[in-house]
């Protein structure tokens, strides 16, 4: 059996080096060893507690769409609020503006009345100018009708001064819409005596117009009341 020389290593020896300019032998284990500073340490991702991920919870989104709705519905009930003030400003001006039309309508032919023929508490029968001050005298109906006052006029025919009013010539329209008036006609003499029923057409020298328009009894906007009275100056009589 062979002896094994005691110098002999089994592995092959690792050979040091020497950099210049350095006398001092650097072993191949310090040459390659990495510098602290050139280290790149990698930082574990960090997790919320319990190990769940990043994100919004049930109750989180429950509020947020309690809160959503909130927002909204104070919101829709700010729009409707708004638009319904606006609409009740729309209605007001438009029964302001039917009223004041009405008004002065009956005023103008009222004054221009020459003969009462058939007075009552909500319709009135007149001969009047309605037409031309210059023409011979109309017959002008007023009367309520399905909550509207309605104006009927029959032109004269014949020859003056026996001048006939055909019924069947009347044409007959809308002054007024969503009447609640009643009486719409309050008749006085010449004292300013108010006349109860049965009136006597030849005694009226002043009538009082009581107008008063609504759309919707009980909600808003509320009713445009008018009254005015009109002196019949062509039926007045001096005492």
């Amino acid at each position: 059996m062979k002896k094994q020389d005691p110098n002999h290593h089994p592995f092959p020896k690792r050979h040091s080096r020497s950099v210049p300019g350095n006398n001092k032998v650097h072993s191949g284990s310090e040459l390659f060893k990495p510098h602290p500073r050139g280290e790149v340490e990698a930082k574990p991702r960090e997790h919320p507690p319990g190990g769940e991920a990043s994100g919004f919870t049930v109750v989180e989104l429950l509020v947020a769409v309690s809160v959503l709705a909130i927002v909204s519905t104070i919101l829709a009930a700010f729009f409707f609020n708004f638009f319904k003030s606006f609409h009740k400003g729309e209605d007001y001006a438009r029964l302001q503006n039917d009223s004041i039309a009405a008004s002065l309508l009956l005023e103008k032919e009222l004054r221009a009345t020459t003969e009462v023929i058939d007075p009552s508490s909500n319709t009135l029968t007149i001969r009047a100018y309605a037409v031309s001050s210059s023409s011979p005298p109309d017959e002008v109906r007023y009367f309520i009708e399905n909550g509207q006052i309605k104006r009927g006029l029959i032109p004269p025919t014949g020859s003056p001064p026996d001048y006939t009013y055909d019924p069947a010539s009347e044409t007959v329209k809308a002054i007024a819409n969503n009447v609640i008036s009643d009486p719409l006609f309050e008749y006085f003499d010449q004292d300013g005596t108010q006349l109860t029923p049965p009136i006597l057409a030849a005694s009226i020298t002043l009538i009082k117009v009581n107008l008063t328009i609504d759309d919707d009894p009980g909600k808003p906007p509320e009713a445009i009341s008018t009254s005015f009275q009109i002196q019949l100056r062509n039926l007045k009589t001096n005492n």
